[in-house]
């Protein structure tokens, strides 16, 4: 919100950048969806799993929003019109995949994004406290063991790559925030 439109009351907003369309990439339950909704910006989510999909919904609908255009649909096989969306957000996603799929991800995240318009995105380091747990799939790749992720890809990215998957962008901010969990945790953020 901080680059488009800033709540400064109960129902006003200062706008920065005027978003009409957004995507979220890999929407999950709808989290983004809802918040972009309530700014009365018109969003379309997507994401892999009809569970999500099928929550995300219920989770609208409870909230009264009918209207928002949400599709099981795996984003590396989206085709939306150019010029499509003023905003796209991909949380927690191009980490799940293998790099070259990843590229394949935000290149169509491109193609289907207005010309000034803005991409979100947020990635996993290398310098994650969880990089290297799990079984070696290809350069900063793990396939993850145990845990509610138990068997998914989890890819970490090093600045090369960032820098490989934006090439297209103009990058104005890119920040690394630092969590880090003890070997005392589990995949899942559980104590052991």
């Amino acid at each position: 919100s901080r680059y488009c439109q800033r709540r400064i009351g109960v129902s006003e907003y200062h706008v920065k950048k005027k978003i009409a369309n957004a995507l979220d990439i890999g929407c999950g339950n709808g989290n983004h969806v809802l918040f972009l909704e309530k700014q009365g910006i018109n969003c379309t989510g997507i994401d892999i799993s009809d569970n999500a999909i099928s929550n995300a919904r219920l989770r609208l609908e409870k909230e009264g929003i009918s209207h928002a255009d949400l599709a099981v649909l795996d984003a590396k096989k989206m085709q939306f019109d150019c010029n499509s969306f003023d905003l796209i957000i991909s949380d927690g996603v191009c980490d799940h995949v293998l790099f070259d799929e990843a590229k394949m991800i935000i290149d169509k995240a491109y193609n289907c994004l207005s010309q000034n318009g803005y991409l979100f995105i947020s990635l996993r380091s290398i310098f994650d406290s969880e990089f290297g747990r799990g079984e070696f799939v290809e350069k900063n790749t793990y396939r993850l063991v145990g845990g509610y992720e138990n068997g998914e890809i989890q890819h970490f990215f090093d600045i090369s790559e960032i820098s490989q998957l934006l090439h297209k962008f103009n990058i104005f901010d890119l920040e690394l925030s630092e969590t880090i969990y003890p070997s005392e945790y589990s995949l899942d953020k559980a104590y052991i």
